[in-house]
């Protein structure tokens, strides 16, 4: 044992993170999914995976990064908050990225 009181094991024993770093942002456009898909439907969009990845990036681009660190029991009260916050933003942003995708699409 060394003067801490930490043995040279625990010190050696790589450490467990309690918590998690996380873009609410990416995490709200993953629950808005079928929102987005539906604008595309509408608006005429190409719906492969390379213009769905496009609308998602364009989406992401626009909307301002939002990094929390969480642990698994904090995940959801923090999704609601930010969902409500920044719902009309994101469908705002996805309608926009729909248009750009559709008059150049890069697949």
């Amino acid at each position: 044992e060394t003067d801490s009181g930490v043995s040279e094991e625990e010190k050696k024993a790589p450490k467990t993170r309690a918590y998690n770093m996380m873009n609410v942002m990416e995490r709200l456009l993953v629950n808005m999914e079928s929102d987005m898909e539906e604008e595309m439907r509408q608006n005429g969009v190409c719906m492969c995976d390379r213009c769905r990845a496009d609308v998602q990036a364009l989406v992401l681009t626009q909307m301002p990064a939002k990094y929390v660190i969480v642990d698994s029991s904090n995940i959801s009260p923090i999704i609601g908050y930010y969902e409500n916050r920044y719902r009309i933003s994101m469908l705002t942003e996805i309608l926009k990225a729909c248009v750009t995708v559709k008059e150049k699409p890069r697949h």
